[in-house]
This record gives C-alpha cells, structure tokens and sequence, in this order.
C-alpha cells in the first residue's frame, strides 16, 4: 500500500526550509516526518537573483530533509512569497442558468470565471489565487456559499492574488534543477493561516503576519474569507543590519546576537545586563547593554507594525 507522502518547500531570503509529512487515512492532521533547512543564497526580498546559489541552496535542503525522513523527494509544493506579490479586487456577475433559477455550482464557478475576465491582462503577472470573498444574489449581499438558493442574478467578489510570471518561472526553474517536480503552489501566508489560525479568529476578523528575512508577508480575514493581502518591504534582516550597525559588528555576528538575545521589550531588561560580544568574537572584549539590544529590535519592529497598519 502507498504512502500518501507530501513535501513542502518554501524558499525565503535567510534560509530554504523542506517539510516531508504523511497524511494517513482517517486521520485529520499530518504527522511530520523530516525536514530540511539550509541557508539560502541567491535570493533577495524574496526574489531569486542568481539561478545556480539558490538551485545550491535548494538542493542541500531537500537532500537534508531527505535523509531526516527516509523518504525519497520526488515532488514538492512550493509556498510562494516576496516583493513582486500583488493584490487587487474582481467582480463578475451571471444570470443563473437554471429555468426554476435554483444556482448551483457551474453558476459559481461561472461568476468566479467571469471576475477573471475583468482582470486587466498583463503577460508578466501570473494569478495565483482567485478567492471569492462575497456573493450577491439579485443584488442581496454578505452571501458566503449561495449553492441551492434561488435567484436571477448571481455576482461575485473576489480577491485576486498576483505574483511576477518571471520569478516564477525563474523559482520553477531552480526547483527543477535541484532534483525535485511542482505539485502546486500557494501564497505562503494562506498556506500559514491554515495551520495557526482557529475558525472562530477567521470569524471574528484577524490578521496573520508573516515575518520573513528581507520581506514580511501579511493576509487579513473577516467573516471566515480572506479579505486583503500583501508584502511588506521588511523584515528579520533590517534588525539583522541595524544590530550589526548599534553595535559596530559583522552582519553575521549580529545575526546571532538576535537569535541569542533578542528582544523587543527594553523595560524587561536590567541596565547592568549586557551582551559579551567575546561569546560570538574570539578575543573581543567590548560589551553592550541589552536594554539597548532590544530598544534596536523595538524600533525596527515599530516600523513594520506602522508599515502593516498603514496598508490596512
């Protein structure tokens, strides 16, 4: 009997990250089985910039999640991310089809067709999700699945999710290089909002943001449905570079004082508490507050919530 195998790949600005997991019958959740990080080259803000480091990168990381879970890599799917994301809103309305006027699903998927429709075309954007988030049926609205009612005039809203064709193809290009087949692709943060986010939260209105290395990524949800969506120019890196420069040090060496020390509450922190750069430098005698580690990361921080909010 075959195993239902499924791998997950997502290709970030600081590091590649594989998931190899099994679904088992009857049961509801996925049971990890290994998995693969390595550091990730050849990309920037999400971007693929140089085809054979990140094809490199790729490929230390499945071959890392292969041996961790036992289990050959044949085919992957790929969360998709970065600075070339675009949103935008569609409409597209019907007449039911039906002679009682009772809708069913080819009139949906009908209206989702004809939103696509609307979509001004453009060679270089390639859809990635189309999400209705609102129907009207006879110009009544708020309507979340109107299969089985009875009406004239069926519209749709919808959010369209839009990414660069040509980092794609490039991404799809470095996947394949590194050994392993597409099986689909999503927007990282809807693959995310699946995992942490309750029914209750995507009821009552929450915003999932995702804090990548050169970008963050964020989607919005009211009333079950993703609502709006979008990248943020920020991310873990800035704190990284704002370190490196308050405490006059390499980038690297500042990327592992965040990991080892940081914080975004300076109140927390003592003013006698401070970070030894002799544990990260051979022979390196200088020492910093940590009060003023974490005012660093606050500050960095503040500016992508401001961000975030000013897109919302």
């Amino acid at each position: 009997m075959s195993r239902n195998i499924i791998t997950a790949l997502d290709v970030g600005t600081s590091t590649v990250q594989t998931v190899v997991a099994e679904k088992k019958k009857g049961e509801n959740s996925l049971r990890i089985l290994g998995m693969g990080i390595s550091p990730s080259a050849g990309v920037r803000r999400g971007v693929v910039v140089d085809l054979g480091e990140t094809t490199a990168s790729i490929r230390a990381s499945l071959e890392e999640a292969r041996r961790s879970s036992g289990q050959p890599i044949k085919s992957v799917w790929l969360a998709i991310g970065g600075s070339h994301i675009s949103v935008a809103s569609s409409r597209g309305v019907v007449a039911v089809s039906s002679a009682d006027g009772e809708i069913s699903h080819e009139d949906v998927r009908r209206a989702i067709a004809a939103a696509e429709t609307f979509i001004t075309k453009n060679p270089n954007k390639e859809v990635l999700h189309l999400i209705p988030r609102d129907f009207k049926v006879d110009n009544e609205p708020g309507i979340k699945d109107p299969v089985g009612m009875h009406g004239v005039r069926l519209e749709v809203d919808a959010l369209i999710i839009e990414c660069a064709t040509s980092f794609l193809k490039n991404l799809f290009k470095c996947v394949e290089s590194a050994g392993a087949r597409i099986e689909d692709y999503v927007f990282a943060p809807l693959a995310a909002a699946e995992v942490v986010l309750t029914k209750r939260q995507k009821e009552l209105g929450v915003v999932l943001l995702d804090l990548g290395g050169g970008t963050s990524s964020f989607i919005v949800f009211e009333e079950g449905v993703p609502i709006h969506a979008g990248v943020l120019p920020l991310g873990g890196g800035h704190i990284t570079n704002d370190i490196a420069i308050g405490f006059r040090t390499h980038v690297d060496v500042a990327e592992r004082i965040k990991v080892a020390y940081g914080s975004c509450l300076p109140t927390e922190h003592h003013k006698r508490e401070v970070v030894r750069l002799a544990e990260f430098i051979e022979g390196e005698q200088t020492s910093y507050s940590r009060r003023e580690l974490a005012e660093i990361v606050e500050a960095r921080l503040r500016d992508i919530f401001e961000l975030l909010h000013k897109y919302l």
